[in-house]
C-alpha cells in the first residue's frame, strides 16, 4: 500500500476515536519537495535517505523542465512522488486554466501522493478569503474530475485562517512552518514542511524537508453525530459541539448501510447517525 492510502485510511477526524495524534519519528516518513532549481538529482542517491519525493509542475502558467525526469528517477528508485503547482490565480477562472495546464503536464505521470495547489503569501494578501476559497476549490475539483487525488499546500497560519472548514477538510493538506520544534496548525493534515535548508545525498545545495504522516489533533470524543449532504459532499459533525467529524466526496467509494460509512471493504467506522428526513 503506498504511503498516500495508508494515511487516507487513518487520517479522518472522528468522534469516539483517538483524542490526541501526532505522527512520531517511528510512523512518520522524511522526504524532499524539489523544483527546477535543485538541478540534476542523483535520485539513487537520494533513495538511501528519503521516502518521497513532492516534484513542482509548474508556477505562473508555466510547467516545468525537469518534472518528469525528476518523476522517472523516483520511480526507478522505488520513490513515491507527488506534484504540487505554485499558484498565481486571482480568479476562479484562473484556476480552471491552471488546472487545465497541470493536467497536461500530468500526462504520463502516475503519482502515489496529492497533486498539490501550493498558496503563497503574495496571492493571499491580494484576494479575499471568499475569492482564495473558490480558487482552491475550482483547482481541486478539477483536478479530482481527472481522476487524481488533490492536496492544498500553505502556510500554518493561512491554513488555520482559510482553510479549516467544510469541503477543505476533505483534502489532504501539506503545512508549512519551518524552524519550528512541532507544527502548530491544530486540524488533521498528513505533511509539514518544516526545514527549507535540509541536505540529501544527490541533491546539491539546500533543499525543504518534509515530514508525512499522520497530524493534528482531534479532541471532540462525543458519540452522536449528524448526517448531511452539501454540495457533492456527505458531511458528519458532531450532534453535541458542531465539530465536523467526517466528510466523503460524492463519487468515491462510499456507502450508509446501518448508519455506517464505509471507507474500504474492511474498515468500517459505526457511529450513532441521525439522518434528516
Amino acid at each position: 500500500m503506498c504511503l498516500l492510502a495508508a494515511l487516507l485510511l487513518t487520517c479522518a477526524a472522528l468522534p469516539g476515536f483517538a483524542a490526541e495524534t501526532a505522527a512520531t519519528e517511528e510512523n512518520r516518513s522524511m522526504g524532499v519537495d524539489v523544483a527546477d532549481w535543485n538541478g540534476n538529482i542523483d535520485w539513487a542517491k537520494a533513495a538511501k535517505e528519503i521516502d518521497f519525493a513532492i516534484l513542482c509542475i509548474g508556477q505562473k502558467m508555466k510547467l516545468e523542465t525537469r518534472t518528469a525526469a525528476n518523476a522517472a528517477g523516483c520511480e526507478q528508485n522505488g520513490i513515491d512522488y507527488g506534484v504540487y503547482y505554485v499558484s498565481s490565480a486571482a480568479s476562479a477562472e484562473d484556476a480552471q486554466a491552471e488546472a487545465e495546464l497541470v493536467l497536461s503536464g500530468l500526462e504520463g505521470l502516475q503519482p502515489e501522493l496529492p497533486v498539490f495547489f501550493d498558496v503563497e503569501r503574495s496571492m493571499a494578501k491580494k484576494l479575499s478569503s471568499e475569492t482564495l476559497q473558490a480558487v482552491v476549490r475550482t483547482f481541486c475539483e478539477a483536478v479530482e474530475e481527472a481522476g487524481y487525488q488533490p492536496g492544498l499546500y500553505t502556510y500554518t497560519d493561512l491554513m488555520e485562517q482559510h482553510f479549516s472548514e467544510g469541503y477543505f477538510n476533505t483534502l489532504p493538506k501539506w503545512v508549512s512552518q519551518v524552524d519550528a520544534e512541532q507544527c502548530s496548525y491544530t486540524g488533521k493534515y498528513i505533511m509539514w514542511q518544516y526545514s527549507w535548508s535540509g541536505r540529501v545525498a544527490g541533491i546539491a545545495g539546500d533543499v525543504d524537508l518534509n515530514y508525512l504522516g499522520d497530524f493534528g489533533t482531534q479532541t471532540c470524543d462525543h458519540p452522536g453525530v449528524t448526517y448531511s449532504y452539501e454540495e457533492n459532499t456527505h458531511i458528519f459533525t458532531c450532534t453535541e459541539c458542531g465539530q465536523v467529524a467526517f466528510t466523503k466526496t460524492e463519487g468515491k467509494k462510499f456507502a450508509i448501510n446501518s448508519a455506517a460509512p464505509v471507507l474500504a471493504d474492511d474498515i468500517v467506522m459505526k457511529y450513532n447517525v441521525t439522518i434528516p428526513a
